[in-house]
């Protein structure tokens, strides 16, 4: 059985075509609760992930796995048409954890690609490269958790896209949203999970950069008050204005936001007002500036010592959260 490929975006997107029924990257059909790839083009310059935020983007694509084994690259990009050569695809969504514990992700693609959960590289597989496989492993607590993968093709004989996943104890199988779907009703969710997210941004010196702080939790266990500690990289960021500003999410809840510093790399948050739970959803907003000092490289903003209060007064403490902040030269 044939699938339907990709259905370009805009003027001069991909064509429609028909490929042999098998592991593909993706069809123009929504997968509820799945991946959705988003498709860029780009030139034989880039020798790396270009940065897909200054891109135009070419088309999207769902999915629930990635399973694209090693192939002839002359048998075309499964999932994709009329491009065989220098573009990118940047899947993202969520995963639900049942059983907490430490994972370990296996990426393996031609050309490069890179794994985030949760905000943080877990395996970076970059770079132009025939078939190779990296390893990288997070420890998990239980609920929602969001995932990246970026992936881009040059040039050459072979494509290939396949992640892996290992639970405790468990063995190596194709990773697939299906298998890490939350239950159906969130009031029976057993985890509050991770719930606070860091963005990550990709930037280069002297640039302004904006970092978004997010709550993902149950809604039977939405918290009413949270306070937490930015910890971020002074040496590279300048924090610009007053201090952070109070998100969407947060403002529609009726709450209202504090933070003041307690070191030059450091801030403590403290977001209250009322017993209505905070919606999930944009909390709070950093505004930095990348020094002009700054040197290409990769660094984090982290939360840390994060706590929450619950509408019936239970406190609970929250998992660490990082977001990446990517330094690209001029």
């Amino acid at each position: 059985m044939a699938s339907l490929i990709i259905a370009g975006i805009g003027t001069g997107g991909l064509a429609i075509a028909q490929h042999p029924a098998g592991p593909t990257f993706g069809t123009t059909v929504v997968v509820p609760g799945g991946l959705l790839g988003v498709i860029y083009y780009f030139g034989p310059l880039f020798k790396f992930l270009p940065d897909f935020q200054r891109l135009d983007p070419r088309g999207v694509i769902y999915t629930s796995n990635l399973n694209v084994t090693g192939r002839s690259f002359r048998e075309g990009f499964p999932g994709v048409t009329g491009r065989y050569e220098w573009f990118g695809i940047d899947y993202s969504g969520q995963f639900w954890i049942e059983k907490p514990g430490p994972y370990r992700f296996e990426l393996s693609s031609d050309d490069g690609s890179r794994l985030y959960v949760d905000g943080r590289v877990i395996v970076n597989n970059d770079g132009v490269h025939t078939p190779e496989t990296r390893i990288g492993a997070v420890l998990l607590d239980g609920g929602i958790h969001q995932i990246r993968v970026s992936y881009f093709k040059g040039t050459g004989d072979c494509v290939e896209l396949v992640l892996r996943a290992a639970g405790p104890g468990e063995d190596w199988r194709v990773f697939s949203t299906d298998e890490f779907k939350p239950p159906p009703d969130p009031a029976t969710w057993t985890y509050l999970g991770q719930v606070l997210h860091v963005s990550s941004v990709t930037s280069a010196p002297g640039e302004r950069v904006r970092i978004e702080i997010s709550l993902d939790s149950a809604a039977a266990r939405a918290p009413s008050a949270l306070k937490w500690e930015v910890v971020f990289p002074a040496q590279l960021l300048e924090l610009e204005g007053d201090g952070p500003e109070i998100g969407g999410a947060a403002m529609e809840s009726g709450k209202s936001l504090k933070c003041s510093g307690r070191k030059p790399y450091s801030y403590a948050c403290t977001l209250s007002g009322g017993q209505n739970p905070v919606a999930n959803g944009l909390i709070a907003i950093f505004h930095f500036k990348l020094r002009t000092t700054a040197g290409a490289g990769t660094s984090a903003v982290r939360i840390e010592k994060a706590e929450a209060v619950t509408a019936n007064s239970k406190e609970q403490t929250l998992s660490d959260a990082e977001g990446t902040v990517t330094i690209r030269q001029r």
